[in-house]
This record gives C-alpha cells, structure tokens and sequence, in this order.
C-alpha cells in the first residue's frame, strides 16, 4: 500500500522471469497492503517504450485495495493504454494471510493485538480492473487452470506483442 516496485527487466525470456519470480516474497516490501493505482503507476513507467496497444498486465491479487483507488487505477490504465488481466487469489469468504519464508509456511499475518488477519477476496474490484480495460478475469485457486487461461487470453487479446509483468 505503501510503494511499488519493479523487480525485473521486461523480457521475453521466460527461464529468467522465472528466477525474478521465484524470489519474490511478500516482507521485500516494508510497508503491506495493495495500492492499485500506485501499482498502474509503476507499470505505466515500465511501459513507457511499449506501444499502447500492447501493455498487458496480470494482476495477482486478493482485490483488497488498502488505499480506496480502484477507480483512479482503472482510469489510470485507460489513459496509459494498459490492459488488466486479473487473477483472483484467496477465499471470498475470507482466510488467514500465509507468512513464508524461503518457501516455507512460518505462520500467518497478525495485527497489532496479535490477532490473526483474515483477508477476504474482493472479487468484484478484480473483475472490474480486468473488464473496465478489456482484458480478463480468472480464479486463481486452481493456480494451473489459472495459467493456461492467462496465457490463452493474452494470445488472444489485441496488440503487436505479448508481455507478461508479475
């Protein structure tokens, strides 16, 4: 919620996308929570030598924006000429945030009185993000469906290149 910020080169080259990838956990960011404008923000800056009909983005997220900016990242996206796949992860009715570290189950995220955080999917912004700038939605808890429809979405979508950005 509190920054954004990009991880790897755009390429093409899936081996490393993979290594970048497999890095990731969620405490390299010191401040928790989603901020999708600000996230449309530093993917816009990413963009900015792409053609404008070819800025794809996948979305992985539980739709929680912390910060209230759903609409102003959809404008945003708009403006910038970005399309949206999203792909929904966690339980709509809720479920404790999983801590990993290298890979490993540690526990699950508490608040400041030790009480264990529940997050529940927010469904409906995804599915907005994604059809407010014509790209897709998908349920991400069956995580290989999810991919297959991914890449058969961006294959079909309209522009002179694909790009994939986690």
């Amino acid at each position: 919620a509190g920054e954004s910020t990009s991880i790897m080169p755009l390429t093409t080259d899936f081996t490393a996308a993979e290594t970048y990838i497999g890095g990731v956990e969620t405490n390299i960011l010191k401040i928790q929570g989603t901020d999708f404008l600000n996230g449309i923000t530093t993917v816009a800056d990413k963009f900015k030598n792409v053609a404008k009909g070819s800025r794809k983005v996948v979305l992985l997220s539980d739709g929680e924006d912390n910060e209230g900016n759903e609409k102003a990242a959809i404008d945003e996206a708009l403006r910038q000429g970005i399309t949206i796949n999203s792909v929904g992860i966690g339980k709509d009715d809720g479920a404790p945030i999983p801590i990993y570290e290298f890979g490993q189950l540690m526990g699950y995220k508490t608040d400041i009185l030790g009480e264990t955080i529940i997050t529940k999917r927010q469904t409906e912004a995804l599915m907005s993000l994604a059809f407010d700038t014509n790209g897709e939605y998908v349920d991400g808890n069956d995580m290989e469906a999810a991919v297959n429809k991914i890449v058969l979405q961006l294959r079909n979508q309209k522009g002179a290149s694909e790009t994939l950005v986690n």
